[in-house]
């Protein structure tokens, strides 16, 4: 871990290993709390109880991505900002400790985003579904805003083999931002009048059109001289959807469906539009049926009578 920050430019990380489940955090001093965590928590995982820090114990489990994602809310400062990985289950699991957690999250943080990643993303490792939780500590929350990420821009096979033109991470980030009032994501500081012209819609506008990026292949050479084939971002175009990758459910909502979190509960269900012919021309079409079925039946039984 601590070469992986060196190569990332922190030169000095402040890295310690330790059990974090087992710590008790109800002393935790304001100046050892975060201002902002991201964390991909082990998925599935137990640990003994005995093990378990008093501060979690209220929370009744053994589940290490129930306790994580307790530990998180404990340790940010008011105002600290959280983004989780957590296994599917998480959101619409049964258990009193699921349901205790996921209304702590809507009751004292502000659930900005559930965001759906498509089974397949952590291949060849797991297929095991999952969504990220985008979170600030303190006030609660009035509305969730849900996101489907159906391609993430590589294949969601074991090869995991480039596919950057599918990829929804890029209008994901753009409507989030937009959705909160945000400053635009680096990508979009490139291409300012797109930005601004989504600016100007509206929410359900926003919805109904879908951010694709665009892509030009170059080729250039490793340090040791092999080819290689890049994929350069070449700007954006905006395309209408058939279909929308997000919505929102109001908290109440939420609630009456014992605080389901699952992004697929929520999703507005559409019909496709069908063009019928109409019913008179429908009948007629039918009455032309029955008489060739008729002429027919009455040539067979003439000829089964001539026979006789």
């Amino acid at each position: 871990a601590i070469m992986n920050m060196i190569l990332h430019g922190i030169e000095a990380p402040n890295i310690i290993h330790t059990n974090t489940l087992a710590e008790n955090l109800a002393d935790i001093q304001e100046k050892d709390r975060f201002d902002v965590v991201l964390a991909n928590p082990p998925f599935t995982g137990s640990i003994d109880k005995s093990d378990i820090g008093e501060s979690l114990k209220d929370l009744s489990t053994t589940k290490t991505e129930l306790l994580f994602l307790e530990l998180i809310v404990q340790l940010l400062k008011p105002g600290g900002r959280a983004a989780v990985i957590v296994p599917e289950g998480v959101l619409f699991g049964s258990s009193r400790a699921h349901k205790a957690i996921r209304q702590k999250l809507l009751k004292e943080t502000e659930l900005q985003g559930v965001i759906s990643l498509p089974g397949g993303v952590f291949q060849p490792y797991t297929g095991v579904k999952t969504s990220i939780l985008v979170l600030t500590k303190g006030g609660v929350t009035e509305t969730v805003w849900f996101y489907e990420v159906l391609a993430d821009g590589e294949s969601l096979n074991a090869k995991r083999t480039p596919e950057p033109e599918q990829n929804d991470l890029w209008d994901m980030r753009l409507k989030f931002k937009q959705r909160h009032g945000l400053d635009a994501p680096a990508f979009m500081r490139l291409d300012e009048a797109t930005w601004r012209a989504w600016h100007e819609l509206d929410g359900e506008a926003r919805s109904e059109r879908y951010l694709q990026p665009c892509f030009v292949e170059e080729e250039t050479e490793t340090p040791e001289g092999e080819a290689m084939t890049l994929a350069r971002l070449d700007g954006f175009e905006t395309e209408p959807l058939d279909e929308a990758r997000d919505w929102m459910a109001a908290t109440d909502e939420v609630a009456d469906n014992d605080h389901n979190l699952a992004a697929g509960r929520y999703k507005p269900f559409t019909l496709d539009a069908v063009d019928h012919d109409p019913p008179a021309r429908i009948i007629a079409e039918l009455q032309a049926i029955e008489t060739r079925i008729q002429d027919g039946l009455d040539k067979l039984l003439a000829m089964v009578e001539g026979v006789e």
